[in-house]
């Protein structure tokens, strides 16, 4: 499922590019796990861009010891080093931050169950590279939720609302909650990373065509 929503969404903004996606993870699997079949199940495809989003069952749904951290680090460490090594650029996603335990695991400190509970904000982040000259055929707004977006590399224009803001590398702007935004890419393209926070994944308000001058 995952895989035709992005390459459908990315046959209508770009179809130049003529994007081809595919899905090679599992459900309920590890880092390590992915790590172990990655070069049979992934590699061999000759992949140009993966995403990926390892970090849930890496926990093992237990309080945090720092053996899981640990090994979670090295080993997302050591598959975007073999991504890197086929030349496949690489976008690491995360999983929702959770406060506790889920309910049906026992607490390894205190041997009572503890209750799950979501944090109120739950932080996300995404990458983003556009062609040159590219204009996002959208606006799109959060009602409970802001954004800070920071330049990487190349320039951009984006319009918040009724006003222009040209940025940079390392230029970052804080976007407010329920606040129209568009992107359009500079001459030499731009990549910039999107950081928001916010408990709906269904906050998101779009415009086709918002800004058409």
């Amino acid at each position: 499922m995952y895989s035709r929503i992005m390459e459908t969404y990315l046959t209508v903004c770009v179809p130049q590019m003529a994007v081809s996606v595919r899905q090679y993870g599992w459900g309920g699997e590890t880092a390590s796990g992915f790590l172990a079949r990655m070069t049979n199940d992934c590699l061999r495809f000759n992949p140009t861009l993966a995403t990926t989003c390892y970090g849930m069952n890496d926990h093992e749904y237990r309080i945090y010891e720092e053996r899981i951290g640990k090994t979670y680090r090295e080993t997302t460490a050591a598959m975007v080093q073999a991504f890197k090594a086929n030349g496949v650029r690489v976008v690491l996603g995360s999983p929702g931050c959770v406060g506790k335990v889920p309910f049906w695991v026992k607490g390894t400190n205190t041997g009572k169950s503890i209750e799950y509970e979501m944090l109120r904000a739950v932080l996300g982040l995404s990458l983003f590279t556009l062609a040159p000259n590219f204009r996002v055929p959208f606006g799109h707004k959060h009602e409970g939720q802001e954004e800070v977006y920071v330049v990487l590399r190349g320039s951009a224009r984006i319009k918040v609302e009724d006003e222009i803001v040209e940025v940079g590398p390392l230029d970052a702007i804080r976007i407010d909650m329920d606040t129209m935004r568009g992107v359009e890419a500079g001459p030499e393209g731009v990549e910039y990373l999107a950081f928001g926070a916010g408990d709906d994944p269904k906050d998101a308000e779009m415009v086709q065509d918002w800004w058409s001058d």
